[in-house]
């Protein structure tokens, strides 16, 4: 299937973004234990602005328990039916971050993803046309560590 929305479409640079604190800002997710952990972005619902580009920043931080550490990072975003998985959001370190008083962990990507001009599905690769990108996404945490807690904040860019 061919791409839609092409790569030159983030030259010189991915364009404007919108900064809405209240859509796009989470700050002081409370993470705990060592199951894996889905924080949805938005906090709840979807966005009515679909995306198809754009930034994501992650700090990890304000550590507690015994030697709590990050093993695992994975984001994904959805049109609500199909799923894409930018290749700079998936993270596995060879060895845990360990997060400390004085050390913390800071992520950011870019991302760009296709979305078809009719139609739309995993199988071509392309987020569906009557959505027209994407309208939520996860990030998928797993940290290591005795009774392991941390704080995160979000903040998200989406080209629109």
């Amino acid at each position: 299937m061919a791409f839609n929305r092409r790569l030159d479409s983030t030259f010189p640079g991915f364009g404007v973004g919108v900064r809405n604190d209240s859509s796009y800002l989470q700050t002081a997710v409370a993470l705990s234990g060592t199951a894996q952990q889905n924080i949805p972005i938005p906090a709840s619902g979807s966005f009515s602005t679909p995306f198809t580009a754009g930034k994501l920043r992650c700090k990890f931080y304000n550590p507690g328990g015994t030697n709590p550490a990050i093993t695992d990072l994975v984001v994904s975003f959805t049109d609500g039916t199909n799923t894409v998985y930018p290749p700079q959001g998936v993270y596995h370190p060879t060895a845990a971050i360990v997060l400390s008083a004085t050390k913390w962990l800071e992520w950011y990507i870019d991302f760009l993803f296709d979305v078809a001009s009719s139609g739309g599905s995993g199988t071509v690769g392309q987020m569906l046309a009557s959505v027209g990108g994407a309208n939520a996404g996860n990030i998928a945490v797993t940290m290591s560590g005795t009774s392991p807690t941390a704080s995160l904040d979000i903040d998200f860019f989406p080209l629109i």
